[in-house]
């Protein structure tokens, strides 16, 4: 065999070796990917919720006990929950494929940060300097049994989400919410739009009459995940309280409004 013939030989075994150690390799990085973080619950012995979202307002789907191994898939922001090492807004997918979520602040991963990468898509296509500031709302101290000048009474849902909508950046949305009535009225008002698709920031989760309340209720759209929202909502117990931490299923309010 010639020189030149060995060169030749000994360069298509290269190409060859290095082309096999890359399809070997493949399968081995996507494994890698779908494997996760190593994880186990902390109760102090009570059983660990699984939700179908980030907060403890979506669907519990079953239940794992104490000390019990996980693997994290990825992580999601969310309601805020305090455990053994503190408070935190992060929760673990546990699930490669379903909605399975559970708090982080109850599973020991030995740091207080995220141990994989972040989940999916989000829906957040308004910059959150165009979303309401709820600290803003300028009755939060007022009586509610005085009116807030749109024709509801202060600290109340349909106060607080009319201010909402009427005061954020979003260019689209109505300047003019006043006198809609009861929250369950909200709904059939021709000023709203039921949305058909996802829920934007700046909507309003609305609740027809008799569903979680005989009047109904409002609440303001701030965040929008695969699976969840976060509503910045006053009155939602009945307290007249702001409440800015409330994680709700995709499905669980009768409808989205965009007004």
């Amino acid at each position: 065999m010639t020189t030149v013939r060995r060169a030749a030989r000994a360069a298509l075994l290269t190409v060859l070796a290095t082309a096999a150690a890359l399809v070997a390799a493949a399968p081995a990085a996507h494994a890698a990917e779908t494997v996760g973080a190593r994880a186990t619950v902390a109760t102090d012995g009570t059983p660990l919720n699984i939700r179908t979202g980030p907060g403890t307002g979506t669907a519990v789907v079953g239940q794992l006990p104490d000390d019990a191994a996980i693997t994290v898939y990825c992580v999601v922001q969310g309601q805020a929950v305090t455990g053994p090492w503190g408070t935190t807004t992060w929760w673990d997918k546990i699930d490669p494929v379903a909605d399975r979520y559970v708090t982080d602040a109850l599973v020991y991963t030995g740091t207080m940060d995220p141990v994989a990468a972040l989940c999916g898509s989000s829906h957040q296509d308004k910059p959150s300097s165009q979303i309401t500031d709820p600290a803003a709302y300028p009755y939060a101290n007022g009586n509610p049994a005085q009116a807030d000048g749109m024709g509801y009474y202060r600290r109340e849902c349909v106060s607080f989400a009319a201010w909402a909508v009427t005061h954020d950046a979003i260019a689209d949305n109505n300047t003019d919410l006043s006198w809609l009535g009861n929250a369950w009225m909200w709904g059939y008002d021709p000023r709203a739009t039921r949305r058909t698709g996802t829920p934007q920031p700046g909507d309003i989760a609305w609740w027809d009459r008799n569903t979680i309340s005989e009047l109904g209720h409002v609440a303001y759209v701030a965040q929008v995940t695969d699976t969840a929202v976060l509503i910045y909502e006053y009155n939602g117990f009945g307290d007249h309280q702001l409440r800015t931490d409330h994680w709700i299923g995709l499905n669980e309010p009768s409808a989205y409004l965009k007004l």
